[in-house]
């Protein structure tokens, strides 16, 4: 059993002993860990959460594991959290986690935390088999009350995948979510922009936006028309002057491909604005919360927009901007096919697997479309301000 592997089985038994006495498991884990890692007592802070000391720790030791023990620690240490047992819910949904992460899905980040947010903290410690079809409609309503029905919906295919692998694994004989194997679905958000609005939206999030690099963001969503996920990790890297194009690789793509978006001057005109703020930063949008390190994040994103649409009745998403681009580009004459390029959605049409052409030039006319409509509804003034970064200097 190699050192780290011992703390955490130490650790495991300490939480038995304890009854959560967090000053007690502390300095029993202290000494412990001292014993088994050679570690300074120095490097230990009663005073700080177990948590955040067994991570230090880990940080410090550096092991191939390291990911995965961090995870360990965090379930042993976490109040709310009891040592994993085969025969539990906690077992079965990391088990699932961990299966979906060895399989390279890209949804493994957003069904972790749906697990880790609104169903652990309810269920954690139930054996699986105990959990009926009573919890599942317990829960679901719980959380369209909380949430938006649609998120719970989201909710609920996590849970009813996790039951599945409860079954297929013999833990279970039913999956209590088959009753409602529809989930609550909505028809989703139809918001489009439109022109008095897109003008509001440019004014207010040059006004009242704390955070420059967020609304240099989604002014480049709004102008380029592409996911806010590939807009805040774009990489000085991605960007081709020459050429006027931005690729955005697989990895940053829905579809696992890399999208090629060109870039009108409109879109050379916040390029401009985003080179003053960013600097010799290679990040496009880099996070101050940070130190610039890493790109801004979904969080700062949704506060700038809530700030920006506060008196609002119908808030405005990330995403209606990408909504207004396309619905836009289609009333101005361009085909819903070259719109479909342009947002980079994958064609599952059977004529799409004989088809070789790559549409830059139909891509780049209807951009230059979308851009030529917002310069006629944005004021040149507050083009050149957001051009020349606006205050800064």
């Amino acid at each position: 059993m190699s050192t780290i592997d011992a703390v955490i089985n130490d650790a495991r038994k300490l939480l038995h002993s304890t009854g959560w006495d967090q000053a007690r498991l502390a300095r029993a884990a202290q000494v412990s860990c001292r014993e088994l890692t050679g570690i300074d007592e120095s490097d230990w802070n009663p005073s700080v959460s177990v948590l955040r000391s067994i991570e230090r720790l880990l940080v410090r030791q550096r092991k191939a594991a390291l990911p995965h023990k961090v995870s360990e620690a965090r379930r042993y240490f976490t109040p709310g959290f009891s040592p994993l047992r085969p025969d539990s819910f906690d077992w079965i949904a990391d088990r699932y986690i961990r299966q979906i992460k060895s399989q390279g899905r890209k949804t493994v980040g957003r069904e972790h935390n749906r697990l880790l947010r609104h169903v652990l903290p309810r269920w954690t410690g139930l054996k699986v088999a105990d959990i009926s079809e009573r919890h599942v409609v317990e829960l679901m309503d719980e959380l369209q009350e909380e949430l938006s029905q649609a998120y719970a919906a989201d909710v609920f295919r996590t849970v009813n995948h996790v039951f599945r692998e409860a079954v297929r694994c013999g833990l279970l004989a039913n999956n209590p979510c088959q009753p409602f194997s529809l989930a609550p679905t909505t028809s989703g958000r139809r918001r489009v922009l439109q022109s008095e609005e897109i003008v509001m939206l440019w004014d207010r999030l040059e006004h009242g936006t704390r955070w420059p690099q967020v609304r240099l963001a989604l002014l480049w969503q709004l102008v380029t028309a592409q996911r806010i996920g590939a807009v805040r990790l774009a990489h000085e890297r991605e960007i081709d002057r020459a050429w006027s194009v931005w690729t955005i690789p697989g990895e940053h793509m829905k579809s696992g491909i890399s999208h090629a978006v060109p870039l009108t001057s409109l879109a050379f005109d916040l390029l401009a604005g985003i080179d003053v703020h960013r600097q010799r930063c290679r990040l496009m949008f880099p996070s101050e919360q940070f130190r610039r390190q890493r790109p801004i994040t979904h969080g700062v994103i949704r506060l700038a927009l809530n700030e920006a649409c506060r008196d609002i009745p119908e808030p405005i998403t990330s995403h209606d901007l990408r909504r207004t681009a396309a619905t836009t580009m289609v009333r101005l004459g361009v085909s819903r096919t070259v719109v479909q390029k342009v947002l980079g959605h994958s064609d599952r049409n059977a004529i799409a697997a004989y088809d070789g052409h790559d549409y830059e030039e139909e891509k780049r006319a209807a951009l230059e479309a979308w851009a030529t409509h917002l310069r006629e509804l944005i004021p040149d003034d507050a083009v050149l301000r957001a051009r020349s970064g606006w205050s800064v200097g």
